[in-house]
């Protein structure tokens, strides 16, 4: 069962109309981290992403394409969300290159909602910041 009471329902669930909203459920359901109960997983893992970022940046002298945290334009909470759901559309159209994901050619080939909701430099920084590359490179030396 659901551990959550009327006024939570009321008060984190439901938009100003007092209908519940997926995203406010989805939210809700997320695991926190922290001190805080407001840090939920998108916040901790863009914490992740930065730090990964600035190790990749001084150890492999990787340049970001669109972030720069010694600028201090950082990927945040809310950029991993956008990122969770340019994959989830990415993957509902049958997961096109990134190329025509931001095609400007063909706006038949692009994915609208994708293209207006990041730039596909900050998808791309974003996507080499999950550790696709080289997450495992300490435990290539033991096979």
């Amino acid at each position: 069962s659901v551990d959550i009471t009327d006024e939570e329902v009321r008060d984190k669930l439901m938009d100003e109309h007092g209908d519940i909203r997926f995203y406010k459920v989805f939210e809700w359901c997320l695991p926190r981290f922290g001190d805080t109960s407001e840090k939920v997983l998108w916040d901790w893992q863009a914490e992740r992403m930065n730090n990964y970022m600035t190790h990749i940046i001084a150890e492999k002298e990787w340049k970001p394409k669109f972030y720069c945290p010694s600028q201090g334009l950082i990927i945040t909470g809310d950029n991993v969300c956008m990122f969770y759901g340019a994959m989830l559309a990415r993957t509902l159209c049958g997961t096109p290159s990134i190329e025509k994901m931001w095609d400007t050619r063909s706006s038949l080939r692009c994915i609208g909602a994708i293209k207006e909701s990041m730039p596909q430099n900050a998808f791309k920084d974003m996507c080499r910041c999950m550790h696709f590359a080289d997450d495992w490179d300490g435990d290539d030396d033991d096979t």
